[in-house]
């Protein structure tokens, strides 16, 4: 086996972008690549498998790459070979249809088992690669969530796929129904497998729920925080509105000082202003969090009572989510579907709450008063309501209800890296 990286080509456009320059190296490359070839094409009596493939489109004008534009996401596969369905057709009823339906089309992560399937080495499950091979025998086609329970592929095989979980066997199905549904569906990270003909499709995924929002202190307002329940958080770059690498991480003392032992109980969290935020729990009890210093105040957590948050006493174990909405108001959402709001001014709970959620009183949110995990705020004029099928709403507090369209599902399009 010979891997070779033709990096010149990625070097001009970084430098010059697309023009004459950019032409000249891809001329080069296959001159280069032309040569290998000749040299393969002299071992006459050898069954070489040639793979031409990019790890990446460019943005326009060619300089970079690494972005969510269907023109960075595209890449070419090429080969000697006359290739299996997978290669050959193209699958236009995936679930996922964003970037022009192109998750349907050969990914990159057919190479490997390309690679092990022409050197006749068996695939196994427990490798939990995602794509079947592009040669030989077609596995489960274009393996992903149809939504939180239900793997989704595509296959014609008149036999059976085995259905494998965290590596575990779970089921056998005909391959043909195209989908599999999880009735023991789980919180945290899952990964899928499907065993069909030797080939393995697998799908990872995360299914906690977005269980607390903060927006964080930082003059920009470029930060955010996501609470999870698997007991990670998430830190979110809002300007380049995709997660920050080296996420997610623990909750814990060293990453939440003074925090950590109250992870399991975290319900809802908002900034206060530019140097506290709350943390309510479930047990009916707040900590505050100081953003200056980066640790719990002393002194909690503290039960909610009407001493310290006047009329919020007796719903204390039932908030679900909160955020502020300006400097002088804050909402708390419950788990009845009732909402509570709070005059920051007056710092006590306004007269006539709570009341109902509906369409009314939140245009757009009214069906999922009761579906709400989580609230965030999200600048001037748009905050963000996380439900309990991981689907989110973006509801603009300018025009007072939610955008068009929504809800729409938690993933890395809409949310990169937030469901790591």
């Amino acid at each position: 086996m010979v891997f070779v990286h033709l990096d010149d080509v990625d070097g001009v456009g970084h430098s010059l972008g697309f023009g004459s320059a950019y032409n000249n190296a891809i001329t080069k490359a296959d001159e280069q690549f032309g040569r290998i070839v000749a040299e393969v094409e002299k071992r006459t009596n050898e069954d070489w498998l040639i793979l031409v493939v990019t790890d990446h489109g460019r943005g326009f004008g060619g300089f970079n790459h690494g972005g969510q534009t269907t023109q960075e996401k595209t890449i070419f596969v090429g080969m000697n070979k006359e290739g299996n369905d997978e290669f050959n057709s193209y699958v236009s009823n995936v679930p996922n249809q964003d970037f022009g339906g192109i998750y349907g089309h050969v990914a990159q992560t057919a190479i490997v088992p390309s690679i092990l399937t022409h050197l006749n080495i068996p695939i196994q499950k427990e490798w939990q690669l995602n794509s079947t091979s592009l040669v030989g025998n077609v596995g489960a086609r274009k393996v992903m969530m149809q939504n939180t329970n239900t793997v989704y592929w595509s296959s014609n095989a008149s036999n059976n796929v085995d259905v494998y979980k965290n590596n575990a066997y779970v089921a056998t199905v005909p391959a043909s129904q195209g989908y599999f549904t999880d009735a023991n569906n789980s919180d945290g990270s899952i990964n899928y497998t499907l065993l069909l003909d030797g080939q393995t499709g697998s799908v990872a995924y995360n299914n906690s729920q977005i269980i607390a929002g903060l927006d964080w202190n930082d003059f920009a307002d470029n930060r955010a925080y996501f609470f999870r329940s698997d007991n990670s958080y998430i830190r979110y770059d809002k300007l380049l509105d995709k997660s920050d690498d080296g996420y997610p991480k623990e909750v814990n003392n060293s990453t939440w000082p003074g925090l950590g032992a109250y992870k399991d109980l975290i319900s809802a969290a908002f900034k206060w202003h530019n140097h506290k935020g709350y943390f309510f729990l479930k047990d009916g009890r707040y900590l505050r969090y100081d953003m200056n210093n980066d640790s719990v105040d002393l002194g909690y957590p503290a039960n909610i009572t009407n001493g310290n948050w006047p009329g919020l006493e007796p719903y204390k174990d039932k908030i679900v989510a909160a955020f502020k909405r300006n400097n002088s108001k804050a909402y708390f959402f419950l788990n009845d579907g009732t909402y509570i709001r709070y005059s920051i001014t007056n710092d006590s709970v306004d007269s006539g709450y709570p009341a109902a959620i509906t369409n009314g009183s939140w245009p757009g949110l009214g069906d999922y008063a009761t579906k709400i995990t989580a609230a965030v705020d999200w600048g001037v004029t748009y905050c963000y309501f996380f439900l309990d099928d991981n689907t989110y709403i973006k509801y603009n507090k300018s025009t007072d209800s939610a955008v068009s369209g929504y809800p729409k599902e938690v993933n890395n399009s809409t949310w990169p890296g937030l469901k790591n």
